[in-house]
């Protein structure tokens, strides 16, 4: 039987520093490309890669905590470089997949909104453009 990764045991490094994220999203890496059809008798377009128009980009997500540790979010701000990106994937704490991002830059800092009728928790949201994203071998 196949024992499938849940996503929900991860770790995030910004430059070997660890940041501590509840949820990232839109973990992806796309090219763009032109598609071709040749004249006479050709059933199959052809596709090549263009260069990229648009960065791709990464969400990081996590909640808001009284506690001064691990408080990297409030040194970062919009435009602020942020180089070796590391995203360790984890089943019963050891590493299944190491996705990585050589640099991202801050396109946004957000957070949830204020209400005081709702006890729910006030949200930090992080988007950077980056240069792509990899996934990196393990050969175990």
């Amino acid at each position: 039987m196949a024992d499938y990764l849940t996503g929900a045991e991860f770790q995030v490094l910004f430059d070997l520093i660890s940041v501590s994220f509840a949820k990232v999203t839109n973990v992806k890496a796309q090219v763009e490309y032109d598609t071709f059809i040749e004249g006479g008798v050709n059933d199959v377009p052809h596709y090549f890669v263009k260069p990229k128009k648009h960065a791709d980009t990464i969400i990081f997500e996590k909640g808001l905590n009284t506690k001064l540790t691990n408080n990297i979010f409030s040194t970062i701000s919009e435009g602020m470089k942020i180089k070796n990106i590391i995203i360790l994937v984890k089943n019963r704490g050891t590493i299944e997949r190491i996705f990585t991002i050589d640099e991202g830059i801050v396109l946004s800092k957000e957070f949830s909104g204020f209400d005081a009728m709702s006890r729910n928790v006030l949200v930090e949201r992080l988007e950077l453009a980056h240069s792509g994203l990899k996934e990196t071998f393990l050969p175990f």
